[in-house]
């Protein structure tokens, strides 16, 4: 048990030193040469506006493909706009009248029906 706590704050007291090694090299540039980048406000420069798609004008551009594209099969033919799909309609059931209900008045059983009496 005391090995298995040992390990757990050697591990964590690691994880820690890491994680504070990381995020005091992140505020550091990686180029000691590079100056710190200032935050400017105002219009974009040019070289953010430039689009990275090809105008219509530059076709030359365009890069074929390195392998050819398989031949897809055509698409099925589907029925004309107005078609809707729906649930094929089953038949109506023919109506069969019930029988008459037959109400127990207690007569015919003595033991139901008689729980209210004295």
């Amino acid at each position: 048990m005391a090995s298995k706590l040992g390990l757990l704050l050697i591990s964590s007291a690691f994880s820690l030193l890491c994680s504070y090694h990381y995020c005091s090299a992140s505020g550091r540039p990686l180029d000691p040469k590079m100056a710190a980048a200032a935050t400017e406000f105002g219009p974009d420069p040019p070289y953010l506006l430039k689009p990275t798609f090809p105008l219509p004008g530059q076709d030359g551009d365009h890069l074929t493909p390195a392998f050819p594209f398989p031949h897809l099969p055509p698409l099925p033919k589907f029925p004309p706009f107005p078609f809707i799909p729906t649930m094929p309609t089953i038949p109506a059931l023919p109506t069969v009248p019930f029988p008459p209900q037959f109400v127990d008045s207690g007569s015919s059983s003595p033991g139901i029906g008689n729980e209210g009496r004295p």
